[in-house]
């Protein structure tokens, strides 16, 4: 007799399920971001980290508050905390949520300087590759003369390599700032 039913039409049950559509879509917004951050410090799959979220409504609080052990577990975290006005300090990366902004601590977790000496060798792999394309892009015989898709290939290396080199160098300013 349920299987049959209709589904809710009223307004009010809309509104709500959207409501918590909503809410679940970004929940699983914070964990990418959070495991991103993992991801680009290196932790192991089983290593916890200390994470908190700064958030900018006391309601969106309030929920993450109520699924805190779901999202600890997704996030391999040994502590969240969830406030207004997080201001974490030393060498904590974040990323941008749906829900807010997500902060992962890495001290005693990464040895810094190792991972300051990886990051600046891959910048200075990174710079050199752009060096290389912007002269190829800056040859105007070059542009002249190769296919258009060739051209492109160069341009669209350039923006990816633009953009690693901007996430390297942020993330090398994250760990200086310790």
């Amino acid at each position: 007799r349920i299987m049959r039913a209709p589904w809710p039409s009223s307004g009010l049950a809309v509104a709500l399920e959207a409501d918590i559509v909503a809410y679940v879509e970004a929940k699983h917004d914070l964990i990418r971001v959070g495991r991103i951050l993992r991801k680009e410090y290196g932790l192991a799959l089983k290593q916890t980290a200390p994470f908190s979220v700064r958030v900018d409504d006391v309601h969106i609080q309030e929920r993450i508050e109520a699924d805190k052990a779901s999202i600890m577990a997704a996030l391999k975290a040994d502590s969240l905390e969830i406030g207004l006005d997080i201001e974490p300090s030393g060498a904590t990366p974040s990323g941008i949520s749906a829900l807010g902004t997500v902060y992962m601590s890495i001290e005693g977790l990464v040895d810094i300087e190792a991972e300051l000496a990886k990051l600046n060798t891959e910048l200075e792999a990174i710079l050199g590759h752009l060096k290389g394309v912007q002269g190829k892009l800056q040859n105007k015989s070059f542009v002249d003369k190769a296919p258009e898709a060739v051209v492109q290939v160069q341009r669209d290396k350039e923006v990816e390599l633009l953009e690693k080199r901007d996430k390297l160098t942020e993330m090398i300013a994250t760990l200086s700032d310790k």
